[in-house]
C-alpha cells in the first residue's frame, strides 16, 4: 500500500514538474513572439520615419529644382528674345490655320512671338463648314476638286500677295467661314502655315499649291507631339517646316526660316536637326528677303 503510494507520489510529482515547463516554455515562446513583434513594429515604424524624411527632402530637392527650372526658362526665354530681335525687321509674315478656333489661342502666342522678332503679322483662321465637306465627299470629289474650297484659298493667297479685300474673302468673311486679323493693306512676304497632321493636308495641299504659283514662300509648322503628324508630306513637297513649334526650339527655328533657311527642324522623325546652323543667314544688310527676294 504504500509502495503504491509513493508510486503514484512520484508520478504526481513527476507531471507537475512536466507540467510546469511546458506551461514555463509556452510562456517563453510567448514573450519571445511578443518580443518579435515589437521589433518588428520598431523596424516598420524606423522605415516609415526614413521614408517620411527622404519624402521630405525630395520635396524640398523638387521644389529646389522647379525653382532652377523657372528660372532657367526665364532666362531662356529672355536670351530667346534678344536672340530674335529685329531679324524680321520689315517682313510682313501671314499665319493661317484651317483648323477654326480650336488653336486660335496658340497662334495668338505665336503672333506675339513673332512681333517680337520685328516682323509685321496677319493672321486667318479658315473653318469650312462640315457641309461643304459633306457636298464635296457625297459629290465623289476630294476637297482639292471642289471648286469653292479651292477658290477661297486661291483668293485668300491672292489677297495676301497684292493686299486688299477679294469679293470674295469678304464674302466668306460676312459667312464668319474666315477670321482675319491684322488688315489686308499690305501684301505678305511669307505665309506660315499652322499644320494639322494628316487630316489637314489636303487644305495645306492647296494652299501651297496656289502660294507656289504666287511666289509667296510657306514654312509649314506643328503644334505638339502629334501622331498623325504632316511634317513627312511638308518635306515631300519641299516645304521647310518644324515641329513642337510652341517650344524654345521650335520658335527658334520658325523665325530661322522665317528669316531664310531651309529645312526641317524638331523634334520627329522627319526632322533633320532640332535648330539650323548658323542660326540666321547673313544677309546683305542684316535684313532678310521680303516678297520672295533678298532685300536691297
Amino acid at each position: 500500500m504504500n509502495a503504491k503510494y509513493y508510486a503514484f507520489l512520484m508520478v504526481g510529482i513527476f507531471l507537475a514538474i512536466g507540467l510546469g515547463m511546458m506551461i514555463g516554455m509556452t510562456l517563453e515562446d510567448k514573450n519571445i513572439v511578443e518580443d518579435q513583434q515589437t521589433q518588428m513594429i520598431q523596424q516598420i515604424e524606423d522605415h516609415f520615419t526614413r521614408l517620411r524624411t527622404e519624402t521630405e527632402q525630395l520635396q524640398k530637392s523638387m521644389s529646389s529644382m522647379e525653382e532652377q527650372n523657372n528660372q532657367l526658362y526665364e532666362l531662356s526665354s529672355t536670351l530667346m528674345t534678344e536672340i530674335v530681335r529685329n531679324k524680321l525687321s520689315g517682313v510682313q509674315v501671314g499665319v493661317i490655320s484651317f483648323a477654326g478656333e480650336t488653336q486660335k489661342k496658340d497662334i495668338g502666342e505665336l503672333c506675339d512671338f513673332l512681333q517680337q522678332t520685328g516682323a509685321t503679322v496677319q493672321s486667318t483662321i479658315v473653318r469650312f463648314p462640315s457641309s461643304d465637306w459633306d457636298r464635296t465627299a457625297s459629290a465623289g470629289k476630294s476637297p482639292e476638286e471642289d471648286s469653292t474650297i479651292s477658290a477661297v484659298i486661291e483668293s485668300l493667297v491672292f489677297t495676301m500677295r497684292f493686299g486688299g479685300v477679294s469679293p470674295l474673302i469678304q464674302e466668306v468673311e460676312d459667312l464668319q467661314m474666315i477670321s482675319h486679323t491684322g488688315g489686308y493693306d499690305v501684301p505678305i512676304d511669307k505665309i506660315l502655315l499652322i499644320g494639322q497632321g494628316s487630316s489637314g493636308v489636303v487644305c495645306d495641299r492647296l494652299l501651297i499649291r496656289h502660294a507656289s504659283k504666287a511666289g509667296i514662300p510657306v514654312i509649314a509648322v506643328e503644334l505638339g507631339d502629334r501622331k498623325d503628324s504632316g511634317i513627312g508630306e511638308y518635306k515631300k513637297l519641299g516645304i521647310s517646316s518644324v515641329d513642337h513649334v510652341e517650344t524654345i526650339y521650335g520658335k527658334l527655328a520658325m523665325a530661322s526660316l522665317l528669316a531664310g533657311n531651309q529645312g526641317n527642324f524638331g523634334y520627329g522623325a522627319e526632322s533633320q536637326m532640332q535648330l539650323p546652323n548658323p542660326l540666321f543667314p547673313e544677309t546683305d544688310k542684316g535684313s532678310v528677303a521680303t516678297n520672295g527676294e533678298k532685300a536691297q
